[in-house]
C-alpha cells in the first residue's frame, strides 16, 4: 500500500511475470480507497452533542462523568462537544465532519469502552455497511438491549464485563430494521443520500427506508444509566403493610413510586423531596408534596407507613432524622427503606488497592456521605426506638474478579461472605413502645 497525500491508498496487483515477456497479461493500475487499513485517525470524527445543564446534582455530574470518560477511552481521538444549536441536522454533521467516518454520540449518559471506540469504525469499514451501532446495558430497543449474566457496580467493573462480553459474542454484524438513535457509526458518503434538514435522531430510521445497511455489533457493550428519578421502587412497595392508608414518600423523586402505590392500595401520600424540578413532577401523583429537605421538613400529622428508598446516606444527620420519622409514626407503624452496602466486594477491592472513585449513581454515588454495614444500619435503626423486623440483602452476581477476590478473602478467614456479595440492604424497622 503506497499512502498519497490525500489519505488514500493504492491497491496495485502483484503479478508473477513469467520468463517469457510475450506471456505476461497486460493489467491497468487499480485504485482503490481503502480505509480499512488506515489509522483511525485519519478516517474517523468522533462527535458528541452536550446535554443542557439541570438542577439535579447527580445528573450533571453524570454527564461531565461521562465526557471525561469518553475523553480517555477515545484517545487519541478528540471528541468533539457541540450544543444542540450547534448540532440538530444532517447539514450541520456535513459541515462538522469531513472524514469518511462520523461517530455521533447524541445520548446523554452513556460511557464508551476504548474497545468500541476502535472496533465500531473498524466493523463499518470491513463491509458494505452504512452504519453500525453498539448494545447498550439499557435500551428500549429489544435488538440493541444486552442480557448480562452478571453485575458491575463500578466502571473497573463494567470494562471487565465489556471485556468478557466481547469474547463471548460473534464479532459479526447483524442487520437490523431500526436503531436506537441515541448513537451510531455512520459513513459520511451514506449522508449524502439524506435530506440536509433531516434530524440526527432520524438518521438510522432514514438509512433504512431508503435502502441502506444498518449493523448492530453484539459484542460491543457501551453502558447507558437508566432513569434513576424516575425508578419505580417495586422492591420496597411489596413491604408496605396492606393497612397503610397514611404514607409518606421521603425522596419522592419525579413521583413514579407513588403513581404506581396510588394505584395498589387507597391511601393518603405525602412526598418530601429537596428538588423543585423532581418535586413539580410529582405533585400530579402525590396528594400533597413538601419541597424541602427532611432534614427541615416539619409534619403535622403521622403515618402508617414511611418510605426511605436509598436516603440515609446521603443525610448530614441520620440519627436525628430517624428519631423525628419514629415519633411522627403511628402505633405499630413502620420505616420501610434501603441502603447500599459498604461492605460489597466491589468497594472492598478498590479500597484495598488504594482506588476510590465517585460514581453519577450506584454504591458509589457522588452525593452519598454516610456508609453502612448490615450491623450499623441495624444499631442506627435500634437506637432511634425502631425494632428491625426484615432485612434483606440484594446480592448480585459478581464479576470474575469480584469471584475470585471474594473466595480469597473468605479462606483466608478475612472475610464475611454474605456482606461481600451484599451490594444493597433492604429493612421494615417497626416502631416501639414510646420511650
Amino acid at each position: 500500500l503506497q499512502m498519497r497525500g490525500g489519505g488514500y491508498a493504492d491497491v496495485l496487483p502483484v503479478l508473477q511475470v513469467p520468463d517469457n515477456k510475450a506471456d505476461a497479461v497486460p493489467c491497468e493500475r487499480l485504485q482503490l480507497r481503502n480505509y480499512e487499513y488506515m489509522p483511525i485517525q485519519m478516517t474517523t470524527t468522533i462527535i458528541a452533542r452536550t446535554p443542557p445543564v439541570t438542577s439535579v446534582e447527580e445528573i450533571d455530574f453524570s454527564h461531565n462523568f461521562c465526557v471525561n470518560y469518553n475523553r480517555r477511552h477515545a484517545s487519541p481521538l478528540p471528541i468533539q462537544l457541540l450544543s444542540h444549536e450547534e448540532l440538530n441536522t444532517v447539514k450541520d454533521l456535513r459541515k462538522i465532519a469531513k472524514t469518511p467516518v462520523i461517530f455521533l454520540i447524541l445520548g446523554k449518559e452513556m460511557v464508551f469502552s476504548p474497545l468500541a471506540f476502535q472496533r465500531l469504525p473498524e466493523l463499518l469499514l470491513q463491509g458494505h455497511w452504512d452504519a453500525v451501532a453498539p448494545v447498550y446495558s439499557e435500551s428500549v430497543f429489544e435488538n440493541q438491549q444486552a442480557f448480562l449474566p452478571v453485575v458491575y457496580q463500578n466502571f473497573r467493573g463494567f470494562l471487565e464485563i465489556a471485556g468478557l462480553f466481547h469474547q463471548a459474542h460473534d464479532a459479526k454484524l447483524q442487520a437490523v430494521e431500526e436503531v436506537d438513535p441515541i448513537s451510531i457509526v455512520v459513513r459520511r458518503d451514506a449522508l449524502e443520500k439524506l435530506p440536509p434538514g433531516l434530524l440526527l435522531e432520524e438518521i438510522g430510521d432514514s438509512l433504512i427506508k431508503t435502502g441502506g445497511q444498518i449493523g448492530i455489533a453484539k459484542d460491543i457493550l457501551v453502558h447507558r444509566f437508566g432513569d434513576y428519578y424516575g425508578s419505580i421502587r417495586t422492591d420496597l412497595l411489596e413491604l408496605i403493610p396492606d393497612t397503610a392508608r397514611r404514607i409518606l414518600d421521603v425522596g419522592c423523586a419525579r413521583g413514579a413510586t407513588g403513581r404506581f402505590l396510588k394505584k395498589k392500595q387507597d391511601c393518603h401520600l405525602t412526598g418530601v423531596e429537596i428538588n423543585p424540578v423532581l418535586a413539580e413532577k410529582a405533585k400530579q401523583w402525590y396528594d400533597r408534596v413538601i419541597v424541602e429537605s427532611i432534614e427541615e421538613a416539619s409534619f403535622d400529622s403521622s403515618f402508617d407507613a414511611i418510605l426511605c428508598g436509598d436516603v440515609i446516606e446521603h443525610l448530614r444527620h441520620p440519627h436525628p432524622v430517624l428519631s423525628k420519622l419514629a415519633n411522627h409514626l403511628e402505633p405499630g407503624g413502620v420505616i420501610i427503606g434501603s441502603t447500599p452496602n459498604a461492605g460489597h466486594w466491589s468497594i472492598v477491592l478498590d479500597l484495598a488497592q488504594g482506588y476510590f472513585e465517585y460514581i453519577p449513581v450506584g454504591l458509589q454515588c457522588v452525593s452519598h456521605i454516610r456508609w453502612f454495614t448490615e450491623s450499623s444500619l441495624r444499631e442506627l435503626l435500634e437506637e432511634n426506638g425502631l425494632n428491625v423486623e426484615v432485612i434483606q440483602r440484594d446480592c448480585p452476581p459478581a464479576t470474575p474478579t469480584g469471584e475470585g477476590f471474594i473466595t480469597t478473602l473468605v479462606k483466608m478467614g478475612m472475610g464475611n461472605e454474605s456482606s461481600l456479595r451484599t451490594a444493597e440492604l433492604r429493612f421494615l424497622a417497626r416502631r416501639g413502645p414510646a420511650r
